[in-house]
Protein backbone atom coordinates (compact mmCIF):
# COMPACT_ATOMS: atom_id res chain seq x y z
CA UNK A 1 0.00 0.00 0.00
CA UNK A 2 1.28 3.86 -0.73
CA UNK A 3 0.18 7.19 0.92
CA UNK A 4 0.15 10.42 -0.91
CA UNK A 5 0.83 9.00 -4.62
CA UNK A 6 1.88 10.95 -7.28
CA UNK A 7 3.41 11.43 -10.91
CA UNK A 8 5.11 14.61 -11.44
CA UNK A 9 3.97 15.97 -15.32
CA UNK A 10 6.53 17.76 -16.04
CA UNK A 11 8.88 14.64 -16.06
CA UNK A 12 7.01 12.20 -17.50
CA UNK A 13 5.16 14.45 -20.60
CA UNK A 14 7.11 12.85 -23.34
CA UNK A 15 7.50 9.21 -22.09
CA UNK A 16 3.92 9.19 -21.41
CA UNK A 17 1.47 6.35 -23.88
CA UNK A 18 -1.54 8.79 -24.33
CA UNK A 19 -3.83 5.51 -24.81
CA UNK A 20 -3.40 4.38 -20.66
CA UNK A 21 -5.17 5.90 -18.19
CA UNK A 22 -2.84 7.68 -15.74
CA UNK A 23 -2.84 8.19 -12.20
CA UNK A 24 -1.91 12.27 -11.74
CA UNK A 25 -2.81 11.99 -8.03
CA UNK A 26 -4.38 9.88 -5.07
CA UNK A 27 -4.58 10.27 -1.13
CA UNK A 28 -3.99 6.80 -0.86
CA UNK A 29 -3.46 3.80 -3.13
CA UNK A 30 -2.95 0.55 -3.16
CA UNK A 31 -3.14 -3.06 -5.16
CA UNK A 32 -4.98 -6.23 -5.30
CA UNK A 33 -4.93 -9.47 -6.81
CA UNK A 34 -8.42 -10.45 -8.52
CA UNK A 35 -7.55 -13.40 -10.67
CA UNK A 36 -5.23 -12.68 -13.61
CA UNK A 37 -5.82 -9.34 -13.16
CA UNK A 38 -3.74 -6.67 -10.79
CA UNK A 39 -6.83 -4.20 -9.42
CA UNK A 40 -5.05 -0.10 -8.41
CA UNK A 41 -7.45 1.22 -5.59
CA UNK A 42 -7.25 4.77 -5.37
CA UNK A 43 -8.73 6.79 -2.27
CA UNK A 44 -8.85 10.80 -1.69
CA UNK A 45 -8.18 13.70 -3.94
CA UNK A 46 -8.25 10.80 -7.28
CA UNK A 47 -7.15 12.36 -10.44
CA UNK A 48 -6.78 10.52 -13.34
CA UNK A 49 -5.62 11.50 -16.77
CA UNK A 50 -6.64 10.17 -20.31
CA UNK A 51 -6.61 11.73 -23.65
CA UNK A 52 -5.63 14.69 -22.68
CA UNK A 53 -8.97 14.97 -20.08
CA UNK A 54 -8.70 14.72 -16.11
CA UNK A 55 -10.89 12.57 -13.92
CA UNK A 56 -11.81 13.99 -10.32
CA UNK A 57 -13.77 11.59 -7.89
CA UNK A 58 -13.14 10.59 -4.04
CA UNK A 59 -12.16 6.86 -4.46
CA UNK A 60 -11.62 4.84 -7.83
CA UNK A 61 -10.76 1.39 -8.85
CA UNK A 62 -8.14 0.95 -11.66
CA UNK A 63 -8.28 -2.57 -14.06
CA UNK A 64 -6.00 -2.55 -17.26
CA UNK A 65 -7.17 0.25 -18.53
CA UNK A 66 -11.01 0.93 -16.78
CA UNK A 67 -11.51 3.19 -14.04
CA UNK A 68 -14.70 2.75 -11.85
CA UNK A 69 -14.97 6.26 -9.87
CA UNK A 70 -17.17 6.83 -6.59
CA UNK A 71 -17.99 10.33 -5.19
CA UNK A 72 -17.97 14.11 -6.64
CA UNK A 73 -16.78 12.22 -9.72
CA UNK A 74 -15.58 14.82 -12.34
CA UNK A 75 -14.55 15.18 -16.09
CA UNK A 76 -12.24 17.70 -17.65
CA UNK A 77 -12.15 17.63 -21.41
CA UNK A 78 -10.68 20.68 -23.56
CA UNK A 79 -11.47 23.80 -22.26
CA UNK A 80 -14.82 24.36 -21.50
CA UNK A 81 -16.26 20.55 -21.20
CA UNK A 82 -17.00 19.49 -17.40
CA UNK A 83 -19.17 16.26 -16.99
CA UNK A 84 -19.88 16.01 -12.80
CA UNK A 85 -21.78 12.68 -11.33
CA UNK A 86 -22.28 10.70 -8.35
CA UNK A 87 -19.94 8.03 -10.51
CA UNK A 88 -18.23 6.55 -13.61
CA UNK A 89 -17.38 3.59 -15.05
CA UNK A 90 -14.77 4.51 -17.87
CA UNK A 91 -13.11 2.32 -21.28
CA UNK A 92 -9.71 4.33 -21.71
CA UNK A 93 -9.38 1.53 -24.76
CA UNK A 94 -12.30 2.11 -26.58
CA UNK A 95 -12.66 6.31 -24.69
CA UNK A 96 -16.19 5.46 -23.85
CA UNK A 97 -17.40 6.65 -20.05
CA UNK A 98 -20.42 5.92 -18.18
CA UNK A 99 -21.63 8.60 -15.47
CA UNK A 100 -24.60 8.18 -13.18
CA UNK A 101 -26.36 9.49 -9.93
CA UNK A 102 -27.38 12.95 -10.71
CA UNK A 103 -25.40 13.71 -13.86
CA UNK A 104 -24.50 17.20 -15.32
CA UNK A 105 -22.49 18.13 -18.57
CA UNK A 106 -21.29 21.73 -18.38
CA UNK A 107 -20.45 23.10 -22.06
CA UNK A 108 -19.88 26.79 -22.17
CA UNK A 109 -23.38 28.24 -21.04
CA UNK A 110 -24.98 25.58 -21.73
CA UNK A 111 -25.93 22.48 -18.91
CA UNK A 112 -27.50 18.75 -19.80
CA UNK A 113 -29.06 17.40 -16.54
CA UNK A 114 -29.44 13.17 -16.36
CA UNK A 115 -29.48 10.11 -14.54
CA UNK A 116 -27.48 8.61 -17.03
CA UNK A 117 -24.84 9.83 -19.31
CA UNK A 118 -22.65 7.82 -21.89
CA UNK A 119 -19.86 9.81 -23.37
CA UNK A 120 -18.00 9.27 -26.02
CA UNK A 121 -14.66 10.98 -25.27
CA UNK A 122 -12.71 10.66 -28.94
CA UNK A 123 -16.11 12.09 -30.32
CA UNK A 124 -17.23 14.08 -27.69
CA UNK A 125 -20.59 12.83 -28.18
CA UNK A 126 -22.95 12.45 -24.82
CA UNK A 127 -25.91 9.76 -24.84
CA UNK A 128 -28.65 9.83 -22.49
CA UNK A 129 -31.51 7.29 -22.54
CA UNK A 130 -33.21 7.92 -19.26
CA UNK A 131 -34.67 11.67 -19.76
CA UNK A 132 -32.44 14.84 -19.87
CA UNK A 133 -32.75 18.52 -19.36
CA UNK A 134 -30.46 20.76 -21.59
CA UNK A 135 -30.84 24.42 -20.20
CA UNK A 136 -28.72 27.49 -22.66
CA UNK A 137 -29.44 30.90 -21.61
CA UNK A 138 -33.20 31.38 -21.89
CA UNK A 139 -33.65 27.80 -23.67
CA UNK A 140 -35.35 24.60 -21.68
CA UNK A 141 -35.35 21.51 -23.71
CA UNK A 142 -36.33 18.10 -22.08
CA UNK A 143 -36.62 14.43 -23.95
CA UNK A 144 -36.39 10.83 -22.72
CA UNK A 145 -33.09 10.22 -25.69
CA UNK A 146 -30.92 11.68 -27.10
CA UNK A 147 -27.18 12.55 -27.93
CA UNK A 148 -25.14 15.62 -27.85
CA UNK A 149 -21.75 16.56 -29.86
CA UNK A 150 -19.64 18.77 -28.06
CA UNK A 151 -17.30 19.95 -30.57
CA UNK A 152 -20.57 21.63 -32.97
CA UNK A 153 -23.32 21.81 -29.89
CA UNK A 154 -25.81 19.85 -32.12
CA UNK A 155 -28.09 18.11 -30.30
CA UNK A 156 -30.74 15.29 -31.42
CA UNK A 157 -33.17 14.90 -28.93
CA UNK A 158 -36.11 12.22 -29.06
CA UNK A 159 -39.25 10.54 -27.35
CA UNK A 160 -41.07 13.51 -25.59
CA UNK A 161 -39.62 16.07 -26.46
CA UNK A 162 -40.22 19.70 -24.87
CA UNK A 163 -38.69 22.85 -25.72
CA UNK A 164 -39.31 25.64 -22.93
CA UNK A 165 -38.13 29.55 -24.47
CA UNK A 166 -39.44 33.04 -23.72
CA UNK A 167 -40.73 33.37 -27.26
CA UNK A 168 -42.53 29.41 -27.71
CA UNK A 169 -42.98 26.08 -26.02
CA UNK A 170 -42.39 23.30 -28.22
CA UNK A 171 -43.39 19.47 -28.22
CA UNK A 172 -42.55 16.58 -30.44
CA UNK A 173 -41.33 13.30 -30.56
CA UNK A 174 -37.81 13.92 -32.52
CA UNK A 175 -35.66 17.09 -32.56
CA UNK A 176 -31.95 18.68 -33.99
CA UNK A 177 -31.22 21.72 -32.25
CA UNK A 178 -27.59 23.22 -32.99
CA UNK A 179 -26.27 25.54 -30.21
CA UNK A 180 -23.69 27.42 -32.13
CA UNK A 181 -26.73 28.71 -34.50
CA UNK A 182 -29.21 28.51 -31.83
CA UNK A 183 -31.42 26.64 -34.85
CA UNK A 184 -33.93 23.90 -33.94
CA UNK A 185 -34.59 21.70 -36.65
CA UNK A 186 -38.02 19.72 -36.84
CA UNK A 187 -37.93 16.24 -37.92
CA UNK A 188 -41.28 14.37 -36.41
CA UNK A 189 -44.70 15.78 -35.97
CA UNK A 190 -44.12 19.28 -33.63
CA UNK A 191 -46.57 21.47 -31.93
CA UNK A 192 -45.28 24.92 -31.08
CA UNK A 193 -46.74 27.08 -29.11
CA UNK A 194 -46.23 30.65 -29.04
CA UNK A 195 -48.21 34.30 -28.23
CA UNK A 196 -49.40 34.02 -31.22
CA UNK A 197 -50.75 31.40 -31.99
CA UNK A 198 -50.19 27.36 -32.12
CA UNK A 199 -48.13 25.65 -35.11
CA UNK A 200 -48.33 21.96 -35.68
CA UNK A 201 -45.58 20.32 -38.54
CA UNK A 202 -44.04 17.34 -39.22
CA UNK A 203 -40.44 19.20 -40.67
CA UNK A 204 -38.85 22.81 -40.48
CA UNK A 205 -36.98 24.87 -38.71
CA UNK A 206 -36.57 27.66 -36.35
CA UNK A 207 -34.04 30.31 -35.48
CA UNK A 208 -33.93 31.61 -31.84
CA UNK A 209 -31.90 34.49 -33.03
CA UNK A 210 -33.63 35.58 -35.80
CA UNK A 211 -37.08 34.74 -34.38
CA UNK A 212 -37.92 33.13 -37.72
CA UNK A 213 -39.35 29.70 -38.94
CA UNK A 214 -39.42 27.63 -42.03
CA UNK A 215 -42.49 24.90 -41.84
CA UNK A 216 -43.15 22.04 -44.40
CA UNK A 217 -45.44 18.92 -45.25
CA UNK A 218 -48.73 20.81 -45.05
CA UNK A 219 -47.66 22.42 -41.29
CA UNK A 220 -50.91 24.14 -39.79
CA UNK A 221 -51.05 27.22 -37.20
CA UNK A 222 -53.80 28.03 -34.99
CA UNK A 223 -54.85 30.84 -32.78
CA UNK A 224 -58.03 31.46 -31.33
CA UNK A 225 -60.66 30.70 -34.10
CA UNK A 226 -58.01 31.78 -36.80
CA UNK A 227 -56.35 28.80 -38.79
CA UNK A 228 -54.41 28.23 -41.19
CA UNK A 229 -52.18 25.97 -43.50
CA UNK A 230 -50.04 25.52 -46.67
CA UNK A 231 -47.24 23.34 -48.16
CA UNK A 232 -44.85 25.61 -46.69
CA UNK A 233 -45.54 28.11 -43.76
CA UNK A 234 -42.57 30.61 -42.89
CA UNK A 235 -42.43 32.61 -39.51
CA UNK A 236 -41.18 35.99 -38.89
CA UNK A 237 -41.29 37.72 -35.60
CA UNK A 238 -40.18 40.97 -35.82
CA UNK A 239 -42.42 42.12 -37.78
CA UNK A 240 -44.58 39.09 -36.77
CA UNK A 241 -45.60 37.28 -40.66
CA UNK A 242 -46.44 34.55 -41.22
CA UNK A 243 -46.13 33.17 -45.19
CA UNK A 244 -48.10 30.64 -46.47
CA UNK A 245 -46.86 29.42 -49.72
CA UNK A 246 -48.23 26.55 -51.91
CA UNK A 247 -52.36 26.01 -51.76
CA UNK A 248 -52.29 28.47 -48.69
CA UNK A 249 -55.51 28.65 -46.57
CA UNK A 250 -56.59 30.70 -44.19
CA UNK A 251 -60.08 30.79 -41.81
CA UNK A 252 -61.83 32.42 -38.94
CA UNK A 253 -64.93 32.34 -37.72
CA UNK A 254 -66.15 34.67 -40.43
CA UNK A 255 -63.58 34.52 -42.53
CA UNK A 256 -61.82 31.84 -44.90
CA UNK A 257 -58.86 32.99 -47.66
CA UNK A 258 -56.85 30.78 -50.01
CA UNK A 259 -54.54 31.30 -52.68
CA UNK A 260 -51.22 30.30 -53.78
CA UNK A 261 -49.50 32.55 -51.41
CA UNK A 262 -50.83 33.93 -48.20
CA UNK A 263 -48.67 36.68 -46.17
CA UNK A 264 -50.56 37.61 -42.47
CA UNK A 265 -49.02 40.21 -40.96
CA UNK A 266 -50.23 40.27 -37.32
CA UNK A 267 -49.07 43.47 -36.31
CA UNK A 268 -50.48 45.82 -38.91
CA UNK A 269 -53.39 42.40 -39.49
CA UNK A 270 -53.00 42.93 -43.65
CA UNK A 271 -53.59 39.88 -45.28
CA UNK A 272 -52.00 39.32 -48.79
CA UNK A 273 -53.22 36.68 -51.31
CA UNK A 274 -51.61 35.91 -54.28
CA UNK A 275 -52.17 33.57 -57.20
CA UNK A 276 -56.26 32.36 -58.07
CA UNK A 277 -56.99 34.08 -54.49
CA UNK A 278 -60.57 33.76 -52.68
CA UNK A 279 -61.70 35.27 -50.00
CA UNK A 280 -65.29 34.90 -48.38
CA UNK A 281 -66.76 36.35 -45.53
CA UNK A 282 -70.94 35.28 -44.86
CA UNK A 283 -72.52 35.52 -48.31
CA UNK A 284 -69.79 37.57 -49.62
CA UNK A 285 -66.99 35.90 -51.78
CA UNK A 286 -64.02 37.53 -53.95
CA UNK A 287 -61.88 35.96 -56.20
CA UNK A 288 -59.02 37.16 -57.82
CA UNK A 289 -55.13 37.02 -58.80
CA UNK A 290 -54.60 39.12 -55.98
CA UNK A 291 -56.27 40.42 -52.72
CA UNK A 292 -55.35 42.19 -49.64
CA UNK A 293 -57.51 42.10 -46.96
CA UNK A 294 -57.01 44.51 -43.57
CA UNK A 295 -58.15 42.86 -40.77
CA UNK A 296 -58.16 46.32 -38.45
CA UNK A 297 -59.98 48.68 -41.22
CA UNK A 298 -62.28 45.95 -42.02
CA UNK A 299 -60.92 46.78 -45.95
CA UNK A 300 -59.97 44.65 -48.65
CA UNK A 301 -58.68 45.10 -52.21
CA UNK A 302 -58.53 42.68 -54.39
CA UNK A 303 -57.31 42.96 -58.71
CA UNK A 304 -56.66 40.81 -61.92
CA UNK A 305 -59.81 39.15 -63.50
CA UNK A 306 -61.71 39.47 -59.80
CA UNK A 307 -65.00 37.90 -58.91
CA UNK A 308 -66.98 38.61 -56.15
CA UNK A 309 -70.62 37.47 -54.65
CA UNK A 310 -72.49 40.29 -52.52
CA UNK A 311 -75.43 38.31 -51.40
CA UNK A 312 -77.52 37.95 -54.61
CA UNK A 313 -75.35 39.96 -56.40
CA UNK A 314 -72.37 38.84 -58.83
CA UNK A 315 -69.43 40.89 -59.66
CA UNK A 316 -66.64 40.58 -61.81
CA UNK A 317 -64.23 43.10 -62.33
CA UNK A 318 -59.93 43.74 -62.58
CA UNK A 319 -60.23 45.94 -59.45
CA UNK A 320 -62.40 45.96 -56.75
CA UNK A 321 -62.62 47.91 -53.18
CA UNK A 322 -64.48 47.46 -50.14
CA UNK A 323 -64.79 49.00 -46.83
CA UNK A 324 -66.75 46.90 -44.68
CA UNK A 325 -67.11 49.27 -42.10
CA UNK A 326 -68.68 51.71 -44.62
CA UNK A 327 -69.74 49.21 -46.01
CA UNK A 328 -69.10 50.93 -49.55
CA UNK A 329 -67.18 49.20 -52.64
CA UNK A 330 -65.70 50.31 -56.01
CA UNK A 331 -65.21 48.16 -58.53
CA UNK A 332 -63.08 49.62 -61.64
CA UNK A 333 -62.10 48.34 -65.44
CA UNK A 334 -64.64 45.78 -67.17
CA UNK A 335 -67.14 45.53 -64.38
CA UNK A 336 -69.94 42.89 -64.94
CA UNK A 337 -72.45 43.14 -61.93
CA UNK A 338 -75.11 40.34 -62.29
CA UNK A 339 -78.10 40.79 -60.17
CA UNK A 340 -79.50 37.09 -59.70
CA UNK A 341 -83.10 38.04 -57.98
CA UNK A 342 -83.58 40.91 -60.79
CA UNK A 343 -82.82 39.18 -63.38
CA UNK A 344 -80.21 41.80 -64.92
CA UNK A 345 -76.92 42.69 -65.56
CA UNK A 346 -74.80 45.79 -65.46
CA UNK A 347 -71.53 46.58 -67.50
CA UNK A 348 -69.18 49.28 -66.57
CA UNK A 349 -66.26 51.19 -66.45
CA UNK A 350 -66.38 51.79 -62.65
CA UNK A 351 -69.06 51.05 -60.46
CA UNK A 352 -69.59 52.09 -56.60
CA UNK A 353 -71.65 50.24 -54.56
CA UNK A 354 -73.30 51.21 -50.75
CA UNK A 355 -74.72 47.89 -49.42
CA UNK A 356 -77.08 49.67 -46.82
CA UNK A 357 -78.52 51.59 -49.36
CA UNK A 358 -78.45 49.18 -52.08
CA UNK A 359 -76.84 51.82 -54.74
CA UNK A 360 -75.08 50.87 -57.58
CA UNK A 361 -73.61 54.18 -59.33
CA UNK A 362 -71.58 52.93 -62.91
CA UNK A 363 -70.23 55.78 -64.55
CA UNK A 364 -67.15 55.66 -66.81
CA UNK A 365 -67.04 54.30 -70.10
CA UNK A 366 -70.13 54.02 -71.37
CA UNK A 367 -72.14 51.56 -68.58
CA UNK A 368 -74.85 49.51 -70.07
CA UNK A 369 -77.29 47.09 -68.65
CA UNK A 370 -78.87 44.03 -70.02
CA UNK A 371 -82.33 43.81 -68.25
CA UNK A 372 -84.23 39.97 -68.54
CA UNK A 373 -87.69 39.37 -68.67
CA UNK A 374 -89.63 35.73 -69.70
CA UNK A 375 -90.29 36.65 -73.49
CA UNK A 376 -87.58 39.35 -74.45
CA UNK A 377 -84.03 40.90 -73.31
CA UNK A 378 -83.81 44.84 -72.55
CA UNK A 379 -80.51 46.47 -73.55
CA UNK A 380 -79.76 49.75 -71.77
CA UNK A 381 -76.85 52.48 -72.06
CA UNK A 382 -76.29 55.64 -70.41
CA UNK A 383 -73.18 58.07 -69.73
CA UNK A 384 -74.00 57.02 -65.59
CA UNK A 385 -76.47 54.33 -64.52
CA UNK A 386 -77.72 54.35 -60.84
CA UNK A 387 -79.49 51.06 -59.56
CA UNK A 388 -81.33 51.65 -55.66
CA UNK A 389 -82.76 49.58 -53.26
CA UNK A 390 -85.70 50.39 -51.32
CA UNK A 391 -87.88 48.84 -48.60
CA UNK A 392 -91.18 50.13 -47.98
CA UNK A 393 -93.32 48.35 -44.98
CA UNK A 394 -91.19 44.48 -45.46
CA UNK A 395 -91.08 44.89 -49.08
CA UNK A 396 -87.93 45.28 -51.49
CA UNK A 397 -88.15 47.29 -54.64
CA UNK A 398 -85.84 47.58 -57.28
CA UNK A 399 -85.58 51.10 -58.73
CA UNK A 400 -82.92 52.28 -61.54
CA UNK A 401 -81.72 55.68 -63.21
CA UNK A 402 -80.03 56.38 -66.07
CA UNK A 403 -78.55 59.77 -67.14
CA UNK A 404 -77.06 61.06 -69.96
CA UNK A 405 -77.50 59.73 -73.79
CA UNK A 406 -79.62 56.73 -72.53
CA UNK A 407 -80.31 54.45 -75.31
CA UNK A 408 -82.38 51.38 -75.09
CA UNK A 409 -82.67 48.25 -77.19
CA UNK A 410 -84.90 44.93 -77.25
CA UNK A 411 -86.82 42.95 -80.05
CA UNK A 412 -90.29 44.75 -79.01
CA UNK A 413 -89.20 48.00 -78.64
CA UNK A 414 -85.90 50.54 -78.94
CA UNK A 415 -85.99 54.10 -77.62
CA UNK A 416 -83.58 56.53 -76.68
CA UNK A 417 -83.84 60.10 -73.87
CA UNK A 418 -81.62 61.81 -71.90
CA UNK A 419 -82.16 60.38 -68.59
CA UNK A 420 -84.57 58.08 -67.83
CA UNK A 421 -85.92 56.23 -64.06
CA UNK A 422 -87.30 53.00 -63.52
CA UNK A 423 -89.70 52.19 -60.22
CA UNK A 424 -89.56 49.34 -58.80
CA UNK A 425 -93.03 49.65 -57.21
CA UNK A 426 -94.81 50.50 -59.92
CA UNK A 427 -92.95 48.81 -62.60
CA UNK A 428 -92.78 51.86 -64.27
CA UNK A 429 -90.38 53.28 -66.76
CA UNK A 430 -89.90 57.04 -67.37
CA UNK A 431 -88.41 58.74 -70.04
CA UNK A 432 -87.41 61.91 -69.91
CA UNK A 433 -85.83 64.89 -71.64
CA UNK A 434 -86.66 64.57 -75.46
CA UNK A 435 -87.24 60.71 -75.20
CA UNK A 436 -88.36 58.76 -78.38
CA UNK A 437 -89.69 55.38 -78.69
CA UNK A 438 -89.51 53.00 -81.45
CA UNK A 439 -91.96 49.70 -81.87
CA UNK A 440 -92.01 48.19 -85.29
CA UNK A 441 -92.55 50.92 -88.09
CA UNK A 442 -93.89 53.58 -85.46
CA UNK A 443 -92.29 56.21 -83.38
CA UNK A 444 -93.56 57.62 -80.38
CA UNK A 445 -92.07 60.92 -79.10
CA UNK A 446 -93.16 63.33 -76.00
CA UNK A 447 -92.01 65.62 -73.54
CA UNK A 448 -92.02 62.60 -71.05
CA UNK A 449 -92.57 58.94 -71.42
CA UNK A 450 -93.83 56.56 -69.39
CA UNK A 451 -94.26 52.39 -69.95
CA UNK A 452 -96.23 50.84 -67.26
CA UNK A 453 -95.69 46.89 -67.09
CA UNK A 454 -97.70 44.25 -65.67
CA UNK A 455 -95.90 40.73 -64.43
CA UNK A 456 -93.26 42.09 -67.03
CA UNK A 457 -95.73 43.13 -70.11
CA UNK A 458 -96.16 46.21 -71.41
CA UNK A 459 -99.37 47.00 -69.98
CA UNK A 460 -100.03 51.24 -70.97
CA UNK A 461 -97.88 53.76 -72.49
CA UNK A 462 -98.06 57.02 -71.79
CA UNK A 463 -96.97 60.49 -73.51
CA UNK A 464 -96.89 63.53 -71.64
CA UNK A 465 -96.81 67.01 -73.03
CA UNK A 466 -96.23 67.28 -77.08
CA UNK A 467 -97.20 63.92 -77.70
CA UNK A 468 -95.98 62.52 -80.94
CA UNK A 469 -96.72 59.36 -82.93
CA UNK A 470 -95.28 58.95 -86.43
CA UNK A 471 -95.74 55.87 -89.07
CA UNK A 472 -94.48 54.39 -92.02
CA UNK A 473 -94.07 51.73 -93.84
CA UNK A 474 -92.00 53.05 -96.83
CA UNK A 475 -90.30 55.84 -94.92
CA UNK A 476 -92.04 58.70 -97.39
CA UNK A 477 -94.99 59.05 -96.14
CA UNK A 478 -95.80 59.09 -92.76
CA UNK A 479 -98.90 58.78 -90.63
CA UNK A 480 -98.92 61.22 -87.71
CA UNK A 481 -101.03 61.63 -84.31
CA UNK A 482 -100.58 64.60 -81.75
CA UNK A 483 -101.82 65.62 -78.90
CA UNK A 484 -101.41 66.94 -75.59
CA UNK A 485 -101.82 63.78 -73.86
CA UNK A 486 -101.78 60.15 -75.93
CA UNK A 487 -102.24 57.00 -73.95
CA UNK A 488 -101.51 53.52 -75.68
CA UNK A 489 -103.02 50.40 -74.11
CA UNK A 490 -101.74 46.96 -74.97
CA UNK A 491 -102.76 43.64 -74.48
CA UNK A 492 -100.45 40.50 -75.31
CA UNK A 493 -97.77 42.63 -76.06
CA UNK A 494 -100.24 44.23 -78.84
CA UNK A 495 -101.79 47.44 -79.00
CA UNK A 496 -105.65 47.44 -77.93
CA UNK A 497 -106.31 51.03 -78.29
CA UNK A 498 -104.82 54.68 -77.63
CA UNK A 499 -106.67 57.63 -76.84
CA UNK A 500 -105.45 60.98 -77.45
CA UNK A 501 -106.50 63.85 -75.38
CA UNK A 502 -105.86 67.87 -76.12
CA UNK A 503 -105.75 69.38 -79.62
CA UNK A 504 -105.87 66.23 -81.73
CA UNK A 505 -104.35 66.13 -84.65
CA UNK A 506 -104.26 62.97 -87.08
CA UNK A 507 -102.39 62.84 -90.83
CA UNK A 508 -103.64 59.10 -91.79
CA UNK A 509 -103.09 57.74 -95.60
CA UNK A 510 -105.68 55.33 -96.74
CA UNK A 511 -104.80 52.44 -98.49
CA UNK A 512 -106.50 49.80 -100.23
CA UNK A 513 -106.54 45.58 -100.06
CA UNK A 514 -103.22 46.03 -101.88
CA UNK A 515 -101.94 48.28 -99.78
CA UNK A 516 -101.95 51.16 -102.63
CA UNK A 517 -102.07 54.61 -101.31
CA UNK A 518 -105.56 56.22 -101.89
CA UNK A 519 -105.82 59.47 -100.22
CA UNK A 520 -104.53 61.49 -97.38
CA UNK A 521 -106.73 62.48 -94.33
CA UNK A 522 -106.07 65.39 -91.77
CA UNK A 523 -107.86 65.83 -88.73
CA UNK A 524 -108.08 67.98 -85.77
CA UNK A 525 -110.04 67.52 -83.03
CA UNK A 526 -109.99 67.83 -79.01
CA UNK A 527 -109.56 64.01 -78.82
CA UNK A 528 -109.46 60.57 -80.22
CA UNK A 529 -110.02 57.20 -79.82
CA UNK A 530 -107.95 54.69 -82.05
CA UNK A 531 -108.73 50.89 -81.95
CA UNK A 532 -106.24 48.14 -83.47
CA UNK A 533 -106.75 44.76 -84.65
CA UNK A 534 -103.24 43.37 -84.09
CA UNK A 535 -101.41 46.26 -85.18
CA UNK A 536 -103.59 47.39 -87.77
CA UNK A 537 -105.95 50.36 -86.94
CA UNK A 538 -109.45 49.42 -87.38
CA UNK A 539 -111.69 52.03 -86.24
CA UNK A 540 -110.98 55.96 -85.41
CA UNK A 541 -113.18 57.51 -83.59
CA UNK A 542 -112.78 61.67 -83.12
CA UNK A 543 -114.30 64.01 -80.10
CA UNK A 544 -114.70 67.32 -79.45
CA UNK A 545 -115.49 69.27 -82.82
CA UNK A 546 -113.66 67.07 -85.18
CA UNK A 547 -112.45 69.32 -88.48
CA UNK A 548 -111.25 67.44 -91.28
CA UNK A 549 -110.37 67.46 -94.94
CA UNK A 550 -109.53 64.82 -98.34
CA UNK A 551 -106.86 64.91 -99.91
CA UNK A 552 -105.99 62.92 -103.17
CA UNK A 553 -102.82 60.94 -103.27
CA UNK A 554 -101.14 62.05 -106.14
CA UNK A 555 -101.21 65.85 -104.75
CA UNK A 556 -97.91 67.39 -104.17
CA UNK A 557 -99.60 68.52 -100.39
CA UNK A 558 -100.36 64.91 -99.65
CA UNK A 559 -97.15 63.83 -100.17
CA UNK A 560 -95.56 66.12 -97.91
CA UNK A 561 -97.91 66.26 -95.10
CA UNK A 562 -96.43 67.19 -91.71
CA UNK A 563 -97.70 67.94 -88.57
CA UNK A 564 -95.85 70.78 -86.59
CA UNK A 565 -93.00 69.63 -84.78
CA UNK A 566 -93.15 66.50 -86.79
CA UNK A 567 -89.48 64.96 -86.26
CA UNK A 568 -88.72 61.07 -87.84
CA UNK A 569 -85.53 60.07 -86.52
CA UNK A 570 -85.08 57.09 -87.71
CA UNK A 571 -81.55 56.99 -87.50
CA UNK A 572 -80.80 57.54 -84.26
CA UNK A 573 -82.85 54.47 -83.30
CA UNK A 574 -80.72 51.33 -82.13
CA UNK A 575 -80.47 48.74 -84.32
CA UNK A 576 -78.91 45.96 -82.05
CA UNK A 577 -77.52 45.77 -78.68
CA UNK A 578 -74.34 46.98 -79.46
CA UNK A 579 -75.73 50.34 -80.39
CA UNK A 580 -76.67 51.06 -77.03
CA UNK A 581 -73.07 50.27 -75.45
CA UNK A 582 -70.95 52.30 -77.46
CA UNK A 583 -70.84 56.04 -77.83
CA UNK A 584 -72.93 58.25 -80.38
CA UNK A 585 -71.14 58.06 -83.60
CA UNK A 586 -70.64 61.29 -85.05
CA UNK A 587 -72.63 61.22 -88.42
CA UNK A 588 -76.06 60.24 -88.87
CA UNK A 589 -78.06 58.33 -91.54
CA UNK A 590 -79.93 59.31 -94.20
CA UNK A 591 -83.97 60.14 -92.68
CA UNK A 592 -85.13 57.76 -96.01
CA UNK A 593 -82.78 55.02 -95.97
CA UNK A 594 -84.81 52.47 -98.52
CA UNK A 595 -86.14 55.54 -101.10
CA UNK A 596 -89.45 54.24 -102.29
CA UNK A 597 -91.92 56.09 -103.71
CA UNK A 598 -96.17 55.94 -102.98
CA UNK A 599 -98.01 54.21 -105.20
Amino acid sequence: MSSGYKIEQTQRDSLRDTTLVEIVHADKLHFMQEGNEVVQYLVGHVIIRHRKGLMYCDSARIMSNRVQAVGNVRMVRADSIYLFADSLYYDGDSAQAQLYGKVVLLDRERQLFTQLLLYDIQEEIAHYTQGAILKDSSTLLKSKRGWYRARDSLTVFSDSVVVVDTQLTLHTDSLVYHFHRNRTFFVAPTRIEMDSGTLHCTSGWYDFNLQQAAFIDRPWYVKDSFYATADTIQYFKAPTVIELRGHAYVRDTQQLARGSYIRYDLDSQLIHIYGNGLYREGRREIRGDTLVYDRERQTYTASGQVYAVEGPYILRAMHIEYDQKTKTSIARHEVVIIDTVRQYDLYGDEVRFDQDSGVFICMGKRPWMKWYDEEDTTYIGADTLMSVREVIEGDTFWHLYGWYDVRMYSEKFQGQCDSMRWHGKDSILWLFDEPVLWRDTSEFSADTIALHFKKQKLEVLQQRQEAFIVQTSDFILFNQVKGRRITTHFRDGKPDYTEVKGNGEMVYYLQDDSNAYLAASTITCGAMKIYFEGDTIETIRFYQQPVGKMLPIRSAEARSLRLEGFRWRYAHRPKEPADVMTERATTIAPTNPIGKTPR
